[in-house]
């Protein structure tokens, strides 16, 4: 079924669409930048998921090739060692026994090392990129995080250390909201190693990576609504600037677009 598993490809195409679409509003900034190299990031990692979903047939073989030398050396061992259970027991059976037993343990443990060698091999590889992806949303989460909501009220002193910004109502709002599609992009492409690898540790990275991006999101989606409510404040009673107490009405509030659908 098409719509009960994540598409690569489309991943890809939606993560280069809205790069374009960044790149024509906000062209030249850090943010655009980095949607550029989340947008190569995405075209690596397909491939890069298939790559490692793909048996690993060396180490495999030697895994068969260790599991069938073991049982040729047991099986040696059982066919020429003559135990006389008829006559009482010494103290070289009892010797004999426990190497024995110490060879099938450490047999079991070396057939089970590597066995299991592919997934870690596997799982390192899908967490090297997921910690990556893990900065890449880090490296979102900064670019907005010195965009200040409130900075349109201008209410109390201008502080000299507060950061400049040159975006503000619909435009800040429409910042915000790239930020917040890049950092559920970064989760899409972090999910879509599921779809090869069932490692109970490579799902729980992803989950933990999820909940980070659901988290930054969350913080964005706040600084959004106070937009939303200063937008509507400053329709109805106008904007407060600093050292006068009167407000002068506005004829339009920038945020009266915010829900237009940005296609461009």
């Amino acid at each position: 079924m098409p719509y009960r598993s994540l598409n690569p490809d489309l991943i890809v195409q939606t993560t280069a669409r809205l790069s374009a679409r960044m790149e024509s509003r906000f062209g030249g900034r850090g943010l655009t930048l980095v949607s550029q190299e989340l947008t190569k990031f995405a075209q690596e990692e397909v491939g890069r998921a298939k790559l490692i979903s793909r048996p690993r047939w060396l180490v495999r073989s030697m895994a068969y090739l260790f599991m069938l030398s073991g049982f040729a050396v047991i099986a040696y061992i059982v066919w020429t060692v003559k135990i006389d259970f008829q006559g009482p027991p010494s103290f070289d059976m009892y010797e004999g026994v426990e190497a024995f037993i110490n060879l099938l343990i450490l047999l079991s443990a070396g057939i089970w090392f590597l066995l299991n060698l592919e997934t870690r091999m596997k799982r390192h590889d899908v967490l090297e990129r997921i910690n990556q992806l893990r900065s890449i949303a880090h490296v979102i989460d900064m670019h907005q995080l010195s965009k200040d909501p409130m900075s349109d009220l201008h209410v109390g002193a201008e502080s000299e250390s507060a950061p400049e910004s040159d975006l503000h109502g619909y435009e800040l709002v429409r910042y915000l909201d790239y930020c917040a599609d890049l950092l559920a992009i970064t989760g899409k492409l972090a999910s879509i190693y599921l779809e090869y690898i069932e490692d109970p540790v490579v799902i729980a990275s992803v989950n933990d990576f999820e909940s980070l991006t659901g988290e930054l999101s969350r913080k964005i989606w706040q600084k959004v609504t106070v937009l939303e409510l200063q937008g509507g404040f400053q329709s109805q009673f106008g904007t407060v600037h600093a050292g006068d107490d009167t407000l002068q009405p506005l004829s339009s509030s920038p945020m009266a677009r915010v829900r237009i659908d940005d296609e461009d």
